[in-house]
Protein backbone atom coordinates (compact mmCIF):
# COMPACT_ATOMS: atom_id res chain seq x y z
CA UNK A 1 0.00 0.00 0.00
CA UNK A 2 1.36 3.79 -0.25
CA UNK A 3 1.13 6.59 1.56
CA UNK A 4 1.13 9.27 -0.72
CA UNK A 5 1.53 11.60 2.17
CA UNK A 6 4.65 10.15 3.72
CA UNK A 7 6.02 8.56 0.16
CA UNK A 8 6.08 4.94 2.11
CA UNK A 9 5.75 2.28 0.32
CA UNK A 10 4.12 -1.34 2.64
CA UNK A 11 4.22 -4.49 2.06
CA UNK A 12 3.12 -7.60 3.80
CA UNK A 13 5.21 -10.71 2.87
CA UNK A 14 4.35 -14.22 5.12
CA UNK A 15 2.51 -11.97 7.34
CA UNK A 16 5.76 -9.42 8.18
CA UNK A 17 5.15 -5.92 7.35
CA UNK A 18 7.86 -4.14 5.23
CA UNK A 19 8.17 -0.39 5.06
CA UNK A 20 9.44 0.74 2.10
CA UNK A 21 10.96 4.72 2.62
CA UNK A 22 12.40 7.20 0.28
CA UNK A 23 16.17 7.92 0.18
CA UNK A 24 17.04 10.79 0.70
CA UNK A 25 19.01 12.47 -1.82
CA UNK A 26 22.70 12.19 -0.39
CA UNK A 27 21.81 8.31 0.03
CA UNK A 28 20.74 8.79 -4.08
CA UNK A 29 24.06 10.31 -4.72
CA UNK A 30 26.22 7.62 -2.03
CA UNK A 31 24.32 4.61 -4.13
CA UNK A 32 24.67 6.39 -7.77
CA UNK A 33 28.50 6.40 -7.13
CA UNK A 34 28.81 2.31 -5.58
CA UNK A 35 26.99 1.65 -8.39
CA UNK A 36 28.93 3.45 -11.27
CA UNK A 37 32.19 2.08 -9.38
CA UNK A 38 30.70 -1.72 -9.80
CA UNK A 39 29.67 -1.11 -13.68
CA UNK A 40 33.38 0.32 -14.20
CA UNK A 41 35.41 -3.15 -12.30
CA UNK A 42 32.38 -4.92 -13.92
CA UNK A 43 33.74 -3.62 -17.39
CA UNK A 44 37.48 -3.71 -16.41
CA UNK A 45 37.35 -7.50 -15.66
CA UNK A 46 35.26 -7.90 -18.96
CA UNK A 47 38.01 -6.18 -20.60
CA UNK A 48 40.33 -8.74 -19.41
CA UNK A 49 38.94 -11.50 -19.80
CA UNK A 50 38.77 -9.93 -23.45
CA UNK A 51 42.15 -9.83 -23.63
CA UNK A 52 42.90 -13.32 -22.36
CA UNK A 53 40.68 -14.64 -24.68
CA UNK A 54 42.77 -13.34 -27.75
CA UNK A 55 45.60 -14.30 -26.36
CA UNK A 56 44.34 -18.06 -26.26
CA UNK A 57 42.94 -17.71 -29.58
CA UNK A 58 46.43 -16.30 -30.46
CA UNK A 59 48.61 -18.96 -29.20
CA UNK A 60 46.54 -21.63 -30.07
CA UNK A 61 46.78 -20.53 -33.62
CA UNK A 62 50.71 -20.70 -33.63
CA UNK A 63 52.93 -23.38 -33.05
CA UNK A 64 55.38 -21.86 -30.21
CA UNK A 65 58.07 -23.09 -32.20
CA UNK A 66 57.34 -21.33 -34.84
CA UNK A 67 57.06 -17.65 -32.77
CA UNK A 68 60.78 -18.95 -31.03
CA UNK A 69 62.08 -19.19 -34.85
CA UNK A 70 60.89 -15.96 -35.63
CA UNK A 71 62.35 -14.06 -32.68
CA UNK A 72 65.78 -16.33 -33.09
CA UNK A 73 66.07 -15.17 -37.17
CA UNK A 74 64.87 -11.40 -35.63
CA UNK A 75 67.44 -11.35 -33.54
CA UNK A 76 70.25 -12.30 -35.53
CA UNK A 77 68.91 -9.75 -38.42
CA UNK A 78 69.56 -7.21 -35.67
CA UNK A 79 72.95 -8.48 -34.84
CA UNK A 80 74.36 -8.16 -38.28
CA UNK A 81 72.75 -4.77 -38.82
CA UNK A 82 74.09 -3.79 -36.15
CA UNK A 83 77.75 -5.20 -37.13
CA UNK A 84 77.78 -4.58 -40.75
CA UNK A 85 76.48 -0.52 -40.15
CA UNK A 86 80.22 1.28 -39.96
CA UNK A 87 80.69 5.05 -40.58
CA UNK A 88 80.84 5.77 -44.21
CA UNK A 89 84.34 8.00 -43.89
CA UNK A 90 85.97 4.04 -42.15
CA UNK A 91 85.34 1.99 -45.32
CA UNK A 92 88.66 1.10 -47.40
Amino acid sequence: MHNGLTNEITLTHKEKKFVLYPLSPSQVVKDQVQMKRKREDEKKIENQEKILRKKEVWEKSVPSHKVIQKEDKFENKNEKILLSEQPSGLLM
